[in-house]
């Protein structure tokens, strides 16, 4: 048996279900354009936010930070940008301390020289004054002309452009060497100047460079020790050469050994004393002992005095 239907119907039905999803296809792009629309525009706002503040921060408003509301991803850019702008704050403040620092060492003594020449020109003198006079005015240049090397070995240590000649070289003939040319001014103080243990050890150092570190940290042993001895030693500490140095001198403060390496620092102590100091000695000794793959660590006591020590990689 053959059954027949007429088409019309079901044509109909599929002509109505055609407009149906069309229309339904075009509701849906329409509703999906106009939430996409919201959706961009309130994801967009977070940026927006970001962009106005990074306008409005500047060298005068470093302060300024990115308020963080979501753990999303523009939440991390928003925390990442702000760590960003206070590692910058910090080096536009350490900037300009260095600047006040460096303008009043050196106006200092330019001071002193101007002073003392208007005074020499205005008058007449005798010639033991106008020998005076030339003496502290040759003595505050050297002063100026101390900061300004210190000045230029930090810059060229910062932009990587200091060179150092690196040889194998025995330890403890480099102390005999230092010793030897400071013992003189440790016996005009009063001062022993002791050596506990020098060990046969060989480190790969630029001499020159090395000396003067630990020349310095002597220097500044010298200068605040007022009585007793400063005693320096050289020993194998694992990999490293142990360097030593060791004095009954006036101590630092807690609160300043965290700070005795930055450029200019100097403790209440130092500041007062009649021994003058360019606040830069520490500063270049943790730039050579680094450039030689090394640490420096500091142990001190108000009044019982200050141990340095640098470690140092052994040449194997």
């Amino acid at each position: 048996m053959i059954i027949g239907r007429f088409t019309n119907e079901i044509e109909n039905v599929l002509a109505r279900l055609k407009m149906i999803l069309i229309s339904t296809g075009v509701l849906v792009m329409i509703l999906a354009g106009i939430g996409g629309f919201f959706y961009a525009d309130s994801s967009l706002k977070p940026v927006e936010k970001i962009i106005d503040t990074a306008k409005n921060i500047e060298e005068n408003n470093l302060n300024e930070r990115i308020k963080v509301k979501t753990q999303d991803e523009l939440g991390r850019l928003a925390s990442t940008l702000n760590q960003m702008i206070s590692r910058l704050e910090k080096a536009f403040e350490q900037q300009k301390q260095f600047t006040a620092d460096v303008s009043h060492d050196l106006r200092t003594p330019l001071s002193i020289i101007q002073a003392e020449s208007s005074l020499s020109l205005k008058k007449d003198r005798s010639i033991e004054e106008y020998k005076k006079s030339l003496e502290l005015i040759l003595e505050e240049t050297s002063y100026m002309s101390e900061i300004i090397d210190k000045l230029l070995f930090l810059a060229r240590s910062d932009n990587k452009t200091q060179f150092y000649n690196f040889t194998k070289t025995n330890l403890k003939s480099l102390l005999e060497e230092v010793i030897k040319k400071v013992s003189p001014l440790y016996l005009n103080k009063g001062l022993a100047l002791e050596v506990a243990k020098l060990e046969e050890l060989y480190i790969r150092a630029d001499k020159d460079k090395l000396k003067e570190a630990i020349i310095n940290i002597l220097d500044n042993s010298l200068k605040y020790t007022d009585k007793g001895k400063v005693t320096i030693s050289s020993v194998k500490k694992g990999n490293f050469a142990k360097i030593s140095i060791e004095d009954t001198g006036r101590g630092i403060p807690k609160e300043d050994l965290n700070r005795i390496f930055d450029r200019f620092y100097r403790g209440d102590k130092a500041r007062t004393s009649s021994e003058k100091s360019t606040g830069l000695g520490l500063a270049i000794v943790k730039e050579i002992v680094n450039a030689h793959d090394g640490r420096i660590e500091v142990k001190s006591e108000v009044g019982k005095g200050t141990v340095f020590s640098l470690f140092l990689p052994i040449e194997k």
